[in-house]
């Protein structure tokens, strides 16, 4: 019992979301992706979100995209337009949006964006949506720390 108790404290990763990019994508992930998910995803392994990520054609203009495919499973889509330079700022914002669905801060029902609950209609104007807010904030300040 004691040797199983071991194994598992030896295989119990503390802070390890599951980033599933596909062979594409992979030089877009530095070590600054790492820092943003040893930042927000903190829970046990078991707990951590998985996020397949992807290039994905996306109207004009929409650099990036964060889907909820199912309890705990995400989907960031990227658009392939631009640079990877671009999109590593990107992914991180996408990443914060994952944090934000994954803790629940940030949710819809039918008509509405619910954000840390406060309901905003879909239509409400997307540079004054307080998560896109957070998001930017947080990956600018990993990107370019004081």
């Amino acid at each position: 019992m004691k040797q199983l108790i071991i194994l598992l404290l030896i295989s119990f990763n503390i802070q390890s979301q599951i980033l599933k990019p596909s062979t594409r994508v992979v030089p877009i992930i530095t070590q600054v992706t790492q820092q943003v998910q040893d930042r927000l995803f903190t829970e046990p392994s078991f707990q951590q979100p998985i996020v397949y990520i992807d290039f994905s054609p996306l109207f004009p203009g929409i650099l990036g995209l964060t889907r909820k495919i199912d309890r705990g499973v995400y989907m960031v889509d990227l658009s392939p337009a631009f640079t990877n330079e671009e999109l590593e700022l990107v992914l991180l914002h996408e990443l914060v949006h994952v944090w934000q669905l994954h803790t629940e801060i940030l949710g819809s029902d039918q008509s509405f964006f619910i954000y840390r609950n406060i309901k905003y209609p879909f239509w409400f104007p997307y540079t004054l949506r307080p998560w896109e807010i957070e998001a930017n904030e947080i990956a600018e300040e990993v990107c370019n720390p004081k």
